[in-house]
C-alpha cells in the first residue's frame, strides 16, 4: 500500500512505501541512555544487523595490508630468490574461472 505525501511547495503528490511491515527476523531491543529524548525513543536492531556491527568492529581492527609479508616478499623479490609458481597460478586461475 503507498502512502501520498504531498508536498505543499509544488503541490505534487509523491508515493512512498509503507516502512511499517513487519520485519523476517525477530527484533532485538537495544537501549542505550546515549541520544534518548523525553519521549523515550528506542532503536530496535535485528540479530542480523548485531551481527554486522560485531564483523564491523572486528574489520576495523584489522590493518589493510599485512606489512609483514609485503615485507618478506620485497626481499625475495631484491634478492632473486621468488620462484613463481605456473602451474599453481593456472590452477587457480582456473577454479576461479569455474566457480564464475
Amino acid at each position: 500500500m503507498a502512502i501520498k505525501i504531498n508536498n505543499p511547495a509544488n503541490g505534487t503528490t509523491v508515493p512512498t512505501r509503507r516502512t511499517d511491515t513487519p520485519s523476517r527476523q525477530s527484533p532485538v531491543s537495544v537501549s542505550t541512555n546515549q541520544g534518548a529524548t523525553a519521549g523515550g525513543d528506542r532503536v530496535t536492531l535485528t540479530g542480523a544487523a548485531l551481527n554486522l556491527q560485531s564483523i564491523l568492529a572486528s574489520l576495523e581492527d584489522t590493518p589493510v595490508v599485512d606489512s609483514a609479508r609485503v615485507a618478506q616478499l620485497r626481499s625475495a623479490l631484491q634478492e632473486g630468490s621468488y620462484q613463481v609458481d605456473a602451474t599453481r597460478i593456472a590452477d587457480k586461475l582456473m577454479a576461479f574461472e569455474n566457480e564464475l
